[in-house]
């Protein structure tokens, strides 16, 4: 288990060192030293301690609830962090065991925008926007490996007027196996009805005769097209 007395940020963001971390194909890690050196990092004043455990195991779902619990403890409320760059960078590398070579995307995942299009691509930033809005309920975005885009997230979350309990209940109860704590098998097939930006597509035309936001898990269950039955627990 790695541990910080708390979460610091980066006197300098999107240094050019941030940049040569997070480039496709580097083999460059962290020097962990820099991390916590008072000439490059600062503590984010009245965060609680982080704790994290194997990165090889950790999911979205459990850095989200790391981070959320240490900025819990400032006094600010946590969305008073969401802004700071600098802060997501250093959590970044903090988390940069987690992400394979192979797997390293665009900037964007790891140093946060909020240029339309790419606000909700941060790896870290997003799990713990959605975790602050619907605790441990946001599993069914974030129960994956944290190196992994969310399928669900990228176009769940860029329609802002969808991201409510009652969409996030709807997509656990088609999608999500209790059981396995994952989603299911093959939710996102594209070429076929009844995947999740299927079910997008059909929640942005029933806002027309619909106030969706007031409707129940079990009335949108009710309405859904013949082409979810294969994911509808009502009618599977």
């Amino acid at each position: 288990m790695t541990k910080y007395q708390s979460i610091f940020r980066f006197k300098e963001p999107t240094s050019d060192y941030f940049r040569g971390l997070f480039t496709k194909d580097s083999a460059i890690d962290p020097d962990y030293h820099k991390l916590v050196d008072p000439e490059f990092v600062e503590p984010v004043k009245g965060t609680g301690k982080l704790e994290i455990p194997n990165f090889e195991d950790v999911t979205s779902l459990d850095a989200a609830r790391i981070i959320f619990l240490s900025l819990k403890k400032a006094k600010q409320p946590v969305p008073f962090y969401f802004n700071d760059v600098g802060m997501w960078e250093w959590l970044s590398c903090i988390f940069h065991q987690a992400h394979p070579n192979s797997s390293i995307g665009h900037i964007t995942r790891y140093s946060p925008s909020n240029q339309s299009g790419t606000w909700n691509r941060h790896l870290l930033r997003t799990p713990v926007w959605l975790y602050e809005m619907f605790q441990e309920d946001s599993k069914v975005y974030l129960a994956k490996p944290l190196h992994v885009g969310g399928d669900l997230i990228e176009p769940w979350c860029q329609t802002r007027s969808v991201i409510q309990k009652n969409m996030m209940g709807l997509l656990t109860k088609l999608y999500f196996d209790e059981e396995t704590q994952a989603l299911k098998k093959n939710f996102k097939a594209y070429t076929k009805p009844g995947n999740h930006r299927d079910l997008l597509s059909f929640i942005k035309q029933l806002r027309f005769t619909h106030k969706v936001e007031d409707m129940s898990v079990e009335d949108l269950l009710e309405i859904l097209p013949e082409r979810f039955d294969r994911w509808n627990p009502i009618r599977s």
